[in-house]
């Protein structure tokens, strides 16, 4: 639950995986990096006060076997005394939703819209 009051952005980073990918966390990262830059640009001469949006990603995976849950931080690539660095580590997590044990049929939904109409 959030507690702060404070207004803000969150934005939310969608990733897909048909196969397990060890280093997908540098790409999340890279993308997290591009959007913040984005941002950045977007807001250039706005003052000095503006504060880069929050990024959730979340990766979606229907590989044929499991994502192994212990892999979703990025220190989980690392090597060496990760806990006595960690102020000097960047590290996330993913929210992982891992599909691998359900069916095409299962998974696949339908399309679903409503006219708009514009007056």
């Amino acid at each position: 639950m959030l507690t702060s009051s404070s207004a803000g952005f969150i934005y939310l980073l969608f990733e897909h995986k048909s196969y397990y990918d060890k280093y997908v966390h540098l790409q999340l990262l890279e993308y997290m990096v591009k959007i913040w830059r984005l941002y950045i640009k977007q807001h250039k001469g706005k003052g000095k006060s503006v504060k880069l949006p929050i990024v959730i990603p979340l990766l979606i995976c229907h590989a044929r076997k499991e994502w192994p849950e212990d892999t979703v931080r990025l220190t989980s690539l690392l090597s060496g005394p990760v806990d006595d660095l960690a102020g000097y580590i960047p590290d996330f997590g993913f929210e992982l939703f891992d599909l691998h044990r359900f069916s095409d049929d299962q998974i696949k939904g339908t399309i679903m819209g409503r006219e708009i109409s514009m007056r």
